[in-house]
């Protein structure tokens, strides 16, 4: 589990983020293990950039925010 808070200028925004592995008996020399990866658990949608210009049709745009939530599976097999 990977808790990070970040500091940015005068920003703060927290990240929380899990991983985790199972390895698995193979037949001969080759090794398996199975893995997940959760990315921003919390589903923070903090602006990372933002137009600091101030005019009618640009004032505060945003134009980045942390990724969204996002979940991966996998299997590695080493030989």
């Amino acid at each position: 589990m990977d808790a990070r808070t970040i500091r940015d200028d005068n920003e703060i925004f927290r990240e929380l983020d899990v991983h985790w592995d199972k390895s698995i008996q193979s037949l001969g020399r080759r090794k398996a293990s199975l893995n997940f990866h959760a990315f921003n658990l919390l589903n923070a949608a903090t602006i990372l950039a933002q137009q600091t210009r101030q005019d009618q049709s640009q004032a505060s745009f945003i134009s980045t925010i942390l990724a969204p939530r996002v979940a991966r599976f996998g299997m590695k097999i080493n030989f």
